[in-house]
């Protein structure tokens, strides 16, 4: 058991620096393209430095852009060799519609991102007025808000809304993480 919990362990390290390593180029060519963005869920909670490193996994990478620069963002993307997951998907950003981000895009070294151009489902709330706020104190080279409270906020609806209550104990673990940190300010 302990040798499958090692090699798990592992492979969960080598996908974090291949991730890593995608997530700095995707804030390079963002920042050189003017492409406002933040980062959401575990990559935001990662560049707040709540874990130490490799403590905190993420699958993919949650990207945040405003409505009006999603398809100058998805034009990046594929530029750094990402497409749409599903082939049959076609090159193209017009799959907003009911969604609140495009489908999941994939490189070659299987990074998976998923550009969001609201934070909410439009089901579950008609404005998301998260988004215009995360959007609008984001700390353009860092990424993220500046506003811990806005990613509390994202994690209080992701796993409680979103993910119907299936997201399990990792958002009041993160909850906690941000609560402590900010309690040393």
């Amino acid at each position: 058991f302990l040798g499958e919990l090692k090699k798990f362990n592992k492979i969960f390290l080598i996908k974090k620096i291949s991730i890593d390593y995608d997530l700095d180029l995707i804030i390079k060519s963002f920042n050189e393209k003017k492409i406002d963005f933040v980062l959401l869920k575990g990559a935001a909670l990662s560049s707040l430095n709540l874990y130490d490193s490799g403590e905190r996994q993420y699958r993919d990478l949650d990207i945040l852009i405003h409505p009006s620069n999603i398809e100058k963002a998805y034009k990046e993307l594929r530029k750094l060799g990402f497409i749409y997951a599903n082939k049959f998907a076609s090159d193209g950003c017009s799959y907003l519609g009911e969604m609140h981000h495009l489908p999941p895009l994939i490189n070659d070294r299987k990074t998976i991102v998923e550009l969001h151009h609201r934070v909410t489902k439009n089901s579950l709330v008609e404005e998301c007025i998260l988004s215009k706020k995360m959007l609008k104190s984001a700390n353009i080279h860092e990424s993220i808000t500046s506003d811990t409270s806005l990613i509390a906020a994202h994690l209080i609806y992701h796993g409680t809304k979103h993910d119907n209550k299936n997201y399990g104990p990792r958002f009041l673990i993160d909850l906690k993480r941000i609560y402590d940190k900010e309690k040393q300010i």
